[in-house]
């Protein structure tokens, strides 16, 4: 019995723990003499799954109580409360209706009306914001909770793969996974970044036109990149791969318009301008972290050896 017992607190621990992946970020602006923008940005901390029982929160929202006993009412709050959806998390949502659903009845719903019905939906890595106007010396006396539940419709479904299939489909994508990775996409790159040299009220012509040949030299390496990506999205034999390959085209677009961008400021000779777009450039060209996170998705997923 004593053994039931701990297994069944363990469990409940697990079970209070999922609260910690609702978090909240909190920052106060002074906007006139008696007055503040208390923003609170909230989101969902929890890794997504590939295999269902996803970490969902459904009635996300804040929640306000006057302190003094005072109920000002709805009507008060939602006149003083602006609230920005910040992401989504299209592909993972998306991932419950892929496909065609075979079993004589409906598919799993992304979200139900009952579930939008009584906040915010947050999937895993998804965020929303509130900003509340407020006087400074109202909000000493304001209490306020963040609140919502974890679905427990999302954190028991469960999405199993036919491993044959999978054991079959393998090889071939372990072959295209080859073949985007044979393409350097990154190394130049990342070299180039780390070659530019610093903007500062010395930089002599020389600098300017050193930025110059590096951001041509990464125009001519990114157009050699597209044309060997080139197809390889669409004979990507799994969702995880075209997810990837995807990733590795939304950074050469946004090295693209870094480049664009620095070209231009390049010849106005205003340090300010050419040192921001230099700055910002570089950042583009080493912002490989969501990249390098889908490579190892697929490595994990597949069990693909280096």
């Amino acid at each position: 019995m004593v053994d039931q017992n701990e297994s069944l607190n363990t469990i409940l621990n697990h079970i209070q723990n999922l609260r910690n992946f609702l978090k909240s970020e909190v920052s106060i602006n002074q906007t006139g003499e008696k007055e503040v923008i208390l923003t609170i940005k909230v989101y969902n901390d929890a890794s997504e799954s590939y295999d269902g029982g996803n970490i969902v929160f459904v009635g996300v929202g804040l929640r306000l109580i006057d302190c003094r006993g005072t109920d000002k009412g709805s009507n008060y709050w939602s006149s003083r409360i602006k609230r920005t959806r910040l992401s989504d998390q299209d592909t993972l949502r998306r991932q419950y209706g892929e496909g065609n659903w075979s079993s004589g009845g409906e598919g799993f719903p992304i979200v139900t009306s009952d579930e939008n019905s009584h906040g915010e939906v947050l999937f895993p890595g998804e965020f929303t914001r509130y900003e509340i106007n407020i006087s400074k010396n109202e909000l000493p006396y304001l209490y306020i909770s963040v609140q919502g539940t974890v679905s427990r419709r999302h954190l028991f479904h469960i999405s199993r793969p036919i491993e044959e299939i999978d054991l079959l489909r393998k090889p071939f994508v372990v072959e295209t996974f080859r073949l985007v990775n044979n393409v350097d996409v990154l190394s130049p790159l990342i070299a180039i970044a780390n070659g530019l040299p610093s903007v500062c009220p010395n930089t002599t012509f020389a600098d300017i036109d050193s930025i110059k040949t590096q951001v041509e030299k990464g125009r001519v390496h990114l157009n050699q990149v597209i044309t060997e990506l080139k197809g390889t999205s669409r004979s990507a034999p799994s969702r995880e791969l075209r997810e990837y390959i995807a990733e590795i085209s939304k950074y050469i677009q946004s090295v693209e318009m870094a480049f664009d961008t620095t070209q231009k400021v390049l010849s106005s000779g205003d340090m300010p301008k050419i040192k921001q777009a230099v700055d910002e450039m570089k950042g583009k060209l080493l912002g490989i972290d969501e990249v390098k996170r889908k490579k190892a998705d697929i490595i994990a997923r597949f069990n693909i050896s280096s």
